[in-house]
């Protein structure tokens, strides 16, 4: 009878692997041409409906910062028209 090989089950590939606090996005996106406040990326996670990931009550929410430049380039966008 064989032995049949254990592996552990890699990472659920719809759970992103970049995900931030809105903090750390904020922290991120310092240095850049268009700096955010987490208050900021609140309002885009809301406004693009971003995806939120939890690990329970009373944790901070996580995004994924694909997400979050994503939506920083579109607000940029946007911004550059309406002048």
């Amino acid at each position: 009878m064989a032995i049949p090989t254990v592996a552990p089950h890699p990472q659920s590939s719809s759970i992103p692997d970049d995900l931030v606090t809105y903090r750390e996005a904020s922290a991120l996106l310092r240095d850049t041409p268009h700096p955010a406040a987490p208050t900021k990326i609140g309002k885009w996670v809301r406004m693009y409906r971003i995806r939120i990931w939890s690990a329970g009550i009373g944790t901070a929410h996580r995004v994924s910062f694909t997400d979050v430049l994503e939506a920083q380039r579109d607000e940029a966008i946007r911004l550059s028209r309406a002048t």
